[in-house]
This record gives structure tokens, sequence and C-alpha cells, in this order.
């Protein structure tokens, strides 16, 4: 599924050293959503969309529902989107449709690979991503670290 030997590979593998970076930092910064039905987790997972011009995100956070990615390019609030996400421990990564609800600048790192913070609704629910981490939710991991 990832290209071998082309620029998407190199950001795919530059997108798991953010990941791994970021994961072990800890009081990153949020925006909470005051409609949020689900708790949401700190997941970094590779993901695979073909509607962005890179062709990859990474997950930031992400709950039953929706996700928030960090992405170098966007597409418009309101856009249908496919993704296929990368769980651990699974051959074939996970397809899920819905809508891109939220589009923001990413103030953690505004000029480098990953400019954009970019919010998805799932249309049907992923309780995969819940389990994934093995962990609280990022609100009660927040606390914790304060």
């Amino acid at each position: 599924m990832w290209p071998v030997g082309t620029r998407k590979t190199r950001m795919y593998v530059h997108a798991l050293h953010v990941i791994f970076r970021h994961a072990r930092r800890s009081g990153l910064s949020s925006n909470v959503m005051t409609r949020r039905t689900n708790s949401r987790f700190e997941v970094w997972l590779p993901v695979k969309v073909d509607a962005l011009r890179e062709g990859i995100a990474i997950t930031h956070d992400a709950s039953s529902t929706g996700a928030l990615m960090l992405t170098a390019s966007t597409l418009d609030e309101g856009a249908p989107i496919e993704v296929a996400i990368k769980l651990p421990d699974e051959d074939v990564p996970k397809r899920v449709t819905g809508r891109v609800v939220r589009v923001e600048p990413n103030d953690d790192d505004p000029h480098g690979l990953w400019p954009h913070r970019m919010a998805i609704e799932f249309d049907e629910a992923v309780p995969e991503l819940e389990w994934v981490v093995g962990a609280a939710p990022l609100s009660e991991r927040r606390e914790r670290g304060r």
C-alpha cells in the first residue's frame, strides 16, 4: 500500500519519526471541542489520505467517532474524506469515510512538515481507535501530567 522509494515513502518514514518524537513529549497543546461526546485518545498513527497532495498524515488524537490529523495540506471544511489508518498489529489499514469538520494551523509545527491540523468526523464509529493505545483518555493523561 505504501509506495517504495518515492517522496511519499520518505514522508511516511519522517512521519514515523515525528510520531515517536511527539509520543515522548508531554503536555501537547489541544483545542477542546465543546460538542465532543467521546473521549479522545492521544494516538500517533500513520494515515493514508489520497485526497491530500502529499497523500499521508498522522493522527494527533482520536476517538471512535473522529480524529485530529496533522497534515502538510488541507481540504475544505465539510469536504468528504476517505482515510486508511494503519493500526498496530493489523496487516491491512482500516479504511474509514467521513467529513472534514475543522481546519486550523498547527501551532506546534507552523513551519515544519505538518503545518496544519485537520479534524475529521467518521461516518461510522471505529472502536478500534479507542483500544489501540490501551491508555487513559487524553484529558485524564494531561491532568496527571500537571
